[in-house]
């Protein structure tokens, strides 16, 4: 996995100490991560305002993209290298667990073609799996 330093650089972005500390956890995780859950991660060392203003940019530079979760929520994960700030490439299924909550990025899942009738234009695809992770039916 690249490293916070070259993941920011390539988004153009300059490293501060909040930035990496969201990006680091965003990098540990094996699932999607909410505002709230980066907050309690980062207690006492990032604000809340700031953790929002951080993944905005993080989105608007490709770095992150948003999962919306079964009750409306934003959750966020790491982006492929391939999406920049003018086009998200994470075209892929997002499973999320009926029992833990947890959202997982599904990249080996690809959307199925949409064709669309004359004048319709797509601007956002979301397929959300539910069901039961791995660790959650093993428990």
């Amino acid at each position: 996995m690249e490293s916070v330093t070259l993941i920011l650089r390539d988004a153009g972005m300059r490293r501060t100490g909040p930035r990496q500390a969201v990006l680091e956890h965003l990098m540990e995780s094996e699932h999607a991560l909410s505002h709230q859950e980066l907050e309690n991660r980062l207690e006492g060392r990032v604000d809340r305002v700031t953790i929002y203003r951080i993944l905005a940019a993080f989105e608007d530079h490709g770095i992150v993209h948003r999962v919306m979760d079964a009750g409306g929520h934003p959750q966020y994960a790491l982006c492929s290298s391939s999406c920049s700030g003018h086009h998200h490439h994470d075209e892929h299924v997002h499973f999320q667990c009926n029992v833990c909550g947890n959202t997982y990025c599904l990249d080996e899942v690809a959307f199925p073609r949409i064709s669309l009738p004359s004048g319709f234009v797509l601007s956002a695809l979301d397929v959300t799996a539910r069901g039961t992770c791995g660790r959650c039916k093993a428990a």
